[in-house]
């Protein structure tokens, strides 16, 4: 009787064990991620390493960057508005505003062409002043 009675309170805990389990495999806060690519709009080759950033209201959400053929993927982002900053050294920055939802969490930006930030300096000269004290080295003689 003790042994039927022990055994059954070791399968009712392993049942509520398992049920509390499943609860927490369930995604309550539903996530999203956006994707693309960034090309150097001049030659069309992938630009590596350049700075992907999520910003919500100005802040700085999450980020990264651009792998060696140019792709970027940006994941476990809450469903939101946000805006997406694609900036390069040299190049001028992008700005994107985009919003995930439980119909579209995974956006995708395709193709994003930067465009050289150059800028033309005006002339510069360079000029040289010599020192009017020379100085001499003398020998000594012992």
């Amino acid at each position: 009787m003790n042994f039927k009675l022990i055994l059954i309170c070791v399968l009712a805990s392993f049942t509520t064990l398992q049920a509390q389990n499943s609860v927490n495999t369930i995604n309550l806060n539903p996530s999203g991620s956006i994707t693309g690519k960034v090309i150097d709009k001049k030659s069309g080759e992938p630009l590596p390493y350049v700075n992907i950033v999520i910003k919500e209201n100005s802040k700085v959400i999450s980020g990264g960057i651009t792998t060696e053929k140019g792709n970027f993927a940006i994941k476990n982002l809450e469903l939101k508005n946000y805006t997406v900053e694609i900036q390069f050294i040299g190049y001028k920055a992008i700005l994107e505003n985009v919003s995930l939802t439980d119909k579209e969490s995974t956006l995708n930006l395709k193709t994003i062409s930067l465009e050289e930030d150059a800028t033309q300096l005006s002339e510069v000269e360079i000029v040289k002043e010599r020192s009017t004290i020379e100085q001499k080295n003398r020998q000594e003689n012992h």
